[in-house]
């Protein structure tokens, strides 16, 4: 199929006034991995304990949803049910949907009549509802490739696809033709995850793995450079560990360093230019599982998704933050992030999957509006990653990733995979 630029379509764009899963699976990394203790405590009635575990857990993650329901348990089991509401209507201002779950549960359902005032499954149906923005521009019949990272190569004016199955990246060319940009497993490459086209220096560079769903694989990350045009192996850069990290996502500066994160490993690297080694970025401070990265337009401002915060790095300063987010905002679980005029867009996958624009405030510490691009659609579902692409933005619709986790990768069941297209103006 032949892409096609589509016109007409915007976003529904509101002011914010009040309303995972990872590739690697390592989502639950530090203190929150924690949460099975305290629902332990609360099974064995000591309830001291799980508020007690349940608090420390919330100091380092108070944004995730998960750690923000585990202690309202706690709290309504100290019988603490005021504290518990509280809590449970934090959840009711980021989505209706994570209330109706935790009214559903055994240990928060005596507080449903505290909840008279509204209708939970009136607004939670609503939020099942689907909103896709975008349409279809590409379409790949080889159903199995897993596509994760995305990237744009101006110089061919070619979309890439990292493929998580496959060992490569894929092209789709400005014909629609779709074809192998990197050959596959050339010089070692192995499961591809980010991808980035640094396009002033004209290079592909490539996050590579072993497979996630293979535990007896022993390749060991690293970071390859293609050029971008052909594809040709460039260089590799191996990772400083053994077996310990998972090289996810990429981007580069305006001096063309190179900024990976490491999800595992819960660091960013970087690669100096002309450096033969990765190096941990100090500047980025503490992080627990870092995932989507990407960099404001003008080189200055670097953005790290974490398990659920997103962290700022002023590159001249060093200066770091997290972004502050309205009450109705949860900012949980991105995988790829990117940044267009002004704004992150940002993917949800696998859990009230969503893709939403969040526009930012000038000095780039707060969000300020959200903007839904798809929500509940069935092809957002696995919407890892996009990029944006002369105006718009090119996103994965069905990865299909939950089959690699799944380990049920079948070509013959599996459908093609669709690319989405979806212009970036502003209303």
């Amino acid at each position: 199929m032949k892409p096609s630029i589509i016109s007409g379509a915007r976003f529904a764009c509101v002011a914010l006034f009040g309303a995972i899963i990872s590739p690697a699976g390592l989502a639950a990394q530090g203190m929150l991995g924690r949460i099975p203790e305290v629902r332990a405590s609360i099974a064995s009635g000591d309830a001291s304990k799980a508020i007690a575990l349940a608090d420390s857990i919330a100091a380092e993650f108070p944004h995730h949803p998960n750690v923000v329901l585990t202690r309202a348990r706690a709290l309504v089991t100290a019988g603490r049910a005021d504290e518990s509401e509280q809590a449970l209507r934090r959840l009711l201002k980021w989505d209706p949907r994570y209330l109706r779950f935790a009214l559903s549960d055994s240990t928060l359902k005596q507080l449903s009549p505290r909840f008279t005032d509204i209708d939970v499954n009136s607004l939670a149906a609503r939020a099942d509802s689907a909103i896709s923005r975008g349409m279809v521009w590409a379409i790949l019949e080889e159903r199995d490739l897993i596509v994760e990272g995305t990237a744009w190569d101006p110089s061919t004016r070619s979309v890439l696809l990292g493929s998580l199955n496959k060992n490569t990246v894929v092209a789709i060319g400005p014909d629609g033709k779709v074809s192998d940009r990197v050959k596959r497993g050339d010089n070692g490459l192995g499961s591809v995850a980010g991808i980035h086209v640094d396009s002033a220096r004209e290079i592909l560079w490539v996050a590579s793995n072993r497979r996630f769903d293979t535990p007896d694989d022993s390749a060991v990350s690293a970071l390859f450079a293609f050029d971008a045009e052909t594809g040709r192996f460039r260089s590799k850069v191996m990772s400083p560990g053994a077996g310990s990290n998972f090289f996810n996502d990429i981007t580069t500066g305006a001096d063309g360093t190179v900024y990976l994160t490491d999800t595992q490993g819960g660091d960013v690297l970087i690669l100096r230019p002309g450096s033969p080694v990765l190096e941990v970025f100090d500047a980025a401070g503490e992080i627990t599982g870092p995932n989507g990265i990407t960099i404001s337009s003008d080189g200055r401002h670097l953005f790290i998704a974490d398990i659920d915060h997103v962290k700022v790095v002023d590159l001249r300063s060093n200066e770091r933050w997290k972004l502050e987010l309205p009450d109705s905002v949860n900012v949980t679980g991105i995988d790829g992030l990117a940044y267009a005029d002004g704004a992150l867009i940002a993917h949800h996958p696998l859990s009230f999957w969503r893709i939403a624009r969040y526009d930012l405030d000038p000095a780039h510490r707060r969000i300020t509006g959200r903007c839904i691009i798809e929500m509940s659609s069935p092809d957002s579902r696995t919407s890892t990653t996009g990029e944006v692409v002369e105006g718009d933005y090119v996103y994965i619709g069905n990865s299909q990733i939950d089959r690699m986790n799944a380990r049920t990768i079948e070509f013959a069941t599996m459908e093609p995979v669709r690319i989405y297209r979806v212009p970036l103006e502003k209303p």
